[in-house]
């Protein structure tokens, strides 16, 4: 039987945006996606009051796990949906 493909989930919520999906809800749609694709979570990058301008790499959680962590995981998703794959 071969290992799961690993997932990171990210959660950001942008500054003063009161019209979005807050973090509860982010991480229960991401933790059902990773779950019908059958992989395993491994954690989630989360970034509150964080623009949608800030690059992926320059956010406080997230780019750490891309810049510093990239070997701990092999898919991301965001609020349910993939958004990349890293291969393995």
């Amino acid at each position: 039987m071969s290992e799961k493909p690993r997932a990171l989930g990210m959660v950001r919520l942008s500054v003063g945006n009161e019209n979005q999906t807050g973090e509860e809800t982010q991480r229960t749609r991401i933790s059902k996606r990773a779950d019908a694709e059958e992989m395993e979570l491994v954690d989630f990058a989360v970034d509150i009051d964080v623009s949608a301008s800030i690059s992926p790499w320059m956010r406080p959680s997230l780019g750490d796990w891309l810049n510093n962590k990239r070997d701990q995981f092999d898919h991301s998703h965001l609020s349910g949906r993939l958004w990349k794959s890293f291969g393995g």
